[in-house]
């Protein structure tokens, strides 16, 4: 059983137009299992409300309770933009704000997973700007949250996507130094190792891992590197003295969300670039072991984006993202009933909404975090949204204040996405 979301979109060497455009999601899950995933977000979008910025960039509902987690990143949103990492908690009935203990100047968090109620990891950055900062990991215990000592590199640059089980949890990122290399650290609860990687194209990065059993040797990752119009995306696995390849996708195929039930039944999504773009098609493929076979999405738009895949069980799994053109955008959500995908209808009050952040374990559970705006995206008034799935339908969540006084209502500004 797996999940995950996200590629990291601030990848560098990446120039095709969408990559600069996803928003992240993060989630953490596996049902029967003592495993959890959780990916890469993206950066905020410039956005604001009483001189701040808030974007939640992943979630991860625990496994066999009624709660969940969700983390991301407030910002300034004027001279000297500071930032302050954000974590929420779903206690069963509603959303709270979760005391963290001192990041040091700045702090972001961009990933959480949880593996039981009493075992949780949220991964981020801390730092007042990008010369200063350095990677964070944050444990839960049952009882509180605590930080740990990450490896010391002056090469270590931005980590988000992460896999949990048990008492271990993995996090991935890249190097500072130009061309960009993933990194992938494991921690087992006392010490670090850094994973053996095979090579891959040059500025690649990991953009999804997923877990399906309570060890090492059951996580996948997919590595994605793009150029121009042109995506490479490799599913890899680990052996006992490092990675290797187990399948390169599609031809074009820019992967970003993995979910793997093992080696011989993965779901990959992501996106098939088009030109001139800027946006692509919403792709699903499954992997038997030795060949990929395309799915159908069910879409409300033609063009879009899947970031995120869930699968709990052969028949069970989500897939999320956004359907897009440049004068529309939805949240998209699509459930597999049998062999095929079936779209959820999620109501996101507004003219357009985007995906921020999706978790979601089984048929009757699941959560995600949207972006509503009330006209043209990045340019008109937005709502951060939150909605349960219980089973049946989309149920809006009402959200916790996020700064002193305020209700999480931002005024988007322009950005660097391309429908803007």
């Amino acid at each position: 059983m797996g999940l995950s979301v996200l590629r990291n979109p601030a990848a560098p060497g990446t120039s095709v137009a969408r990559r600069t455009s996803i928003l992240a999601l993060g989630i953490g899950l596996l049902i029967g299992l003592t495993a959890s995933t959780a990916v890469a977000a993206a950066r905020p979008r410039n956005a604001r409300v009483s001189g701040m910025s808030l974007y939640i960039s992943a979630i991860s509902p625990v496994p066999g309770g009624s709660g969940a987690w969700a983390v991301g990143t407030a910002n300034s949103s004027s001279p000297p933009y500071n930032s302050a990492a954000v974590m929420w908690r779903w206690n069963g009935s509603k959303w709270v704000t979760v005391n963290l203990p001192h990041l040091g100047a700045g702090g972001s968090l961009s990933g959480v997973a949880a593996t039981s109620t009493a075992n949780a990891w949220a991964v981020g950055t801390s730092g007042s700007s990008s010369s200063t900062a350095v990677p964070i990991l944050l444990h839960w215990n049952g009882r509180s949250w605590t930080a740990v000592k990450f490896p010391t590199s002056d090469d270590h640059d931005y980590f988000g996507t992460m896999a949990a089980f048990g008492t271990a949890v993995f996090v991935s990122g890249g190097t500072a130094s130009s061309p960009s290399h993933p990194v992938l650290l494991g921690y087992n609860g006392t010490t670090w190792t850094t994973e053996k990687l095979p090579n891959l194209p040059a500025s690649s990065n990991i953009s999804a891992l997923s877990a399906t059993s309570a060890n090492r040797l059951g996580l996948f990752a997919i590595a994605s590197s793009c150029a121009a119009t042109s995506c490479r995306s490799s599913v890899l696995k680990p052996g006992k003295s490092g990675w290797s390849l187990v399948s390169v996708g599609g031809k074009g195929a820019d992967l970003s969300g993995l979910a793997a039930l093992s080696s011989k039944d993965i779901v990959a999504v992501g996106e098939t670039p088009t030109s001139p773009g800027p946006f692509g098609k919403p792709l699903i493929e499954r992997f038997n072991g030795s060949s990929w076979t395309s799915m159908k999405v069910a879409s409300p738009l033609p063009t879009g984006v899947l970031t995120s895949a869930n699968v709990s069980a052969a028949k069970s799994a989500w897939v999320a993202g956004d359907a897009e053109t440049k004068t529309a955008a939805a949240v998209l959500v699509d459930r597999l009933k049998g062999s095929t995908w079936a779209l959820t209808k999620v109501k996101i009050p507004g003219k357009n909404g985007v995906l921020d952040a999706f978790g979601g374990g089984s048929p009757s559970a699941a959560w995600l975090f949207a972006t509503s705006y009330s006209g043209k995206v990045c340019a008109s008034r937005a709502t951060i949204i939150a909605e349960h799935w219980g089973g049946s339908s989309w149920v809006v969540v009402k959200t916790p204040p996020w700064t002193t006084g305020a209700a999480a209502v931002i005024t988007a500004a322009p950005s660097a996405e391309p429908r803007c």
